[in-house]
């Protein structure tokens, strides 16, 4: 997830940002599911993404996150899966993958 101008990292309160907004990985709803069933993730975790600011003293800015859920494969069939993440602002993607082809 990349920060926006209306989705930042955690910053004094704005009339732009929604109530609960963290401005963390924590503000979006991730899940698995096959068929209707929701696979449940062993593990969650978070890496920052960040940007070299360059010149002198260098140091870098935040740009992100990356969401990293760790699954059971013995959970899963040979069938089509989604990923499906919910977003602070209402906005709900899905992607389908065919398990099958994972290696």
């Amino acid at each position: 997830m990349r920060y926006t101008s209306t989705y930042g990292r955690v910053l004094p309160y704005s009339p732009k940002r929604a109530p609960g907004q963290t401005g963390t990985w924590k503000d979006f709803q991730v899940r698995l599911s096959q068929k209707e069933n929701i696979i449940e993730s062993r593990s969650v975790s978070y890496q920052r993404t960040h940007i070299g600011r360059g010149g002198k003293g260098g140091g870098s800015r935040p740009t992100g996150f990356i969401i990293w859920l760790v699954y059971d494969a013995a959970q899963l069939t040979s069938s089509d899966a989604s990923v499906e993440v919910d977003t602070p602002d209402g906005q709900h993607v899905t992607a389908t993958f065919d398990v099958s082809h994972l290696r």
